[in-house]
């Protein structure tokens, strides 16, 4: 539960940090192996705490997403990328992001 310590005089919206790719102790159950055969790759905590400093100190990030992803990946050469657009078009950042998300999980349903 999160608790305002002074009333909010306008709407508040929130910026989110999606760190999946994070090499961490809650990647269980066989996963980490699934991302490392994918060839996904892994994203850094140094990098997520980048992106959190960037937030923190961008007045002008409001509402937003930043997916923490491996440097390896399309635009991710700093370690995360501002999640602007919504529809997810072929050739797009997001369409490939995606894809890649998936890999470890279509690499698991081809060996069961």
């Amino acid at each position: 539960m999160v608790k305002a310590l002074t009333p909010i005089s306008r709407p508040a919206s929130l910026t989110e940090v999606c760190g999946r790719y994070i090499h961490t102790a809650i990647i269980g159950g066989g996963l980490d192996k699934l991302i490392d055969n994918s060839g996904a790759g892994w994203a850094t905590v140094e990098d997520a705490a980048t992106a959190m400093m960037h937030i923190v100190s961008d007045q002008k990030i409001d509402g937003r997403a930043l997916a923490i992803v491996p440097r390896s990946w399309k635009d991710g050469s700093n370690g995360y990328i501002d999640l602007e657009q919504d529809d997810f078009k072929e050739g797009s950042w997001m369409h490939e992001a995606q894809e890649n998300v998936f890999k470890p999980f279509k690499l698991a349903a081809q060996q069961q």
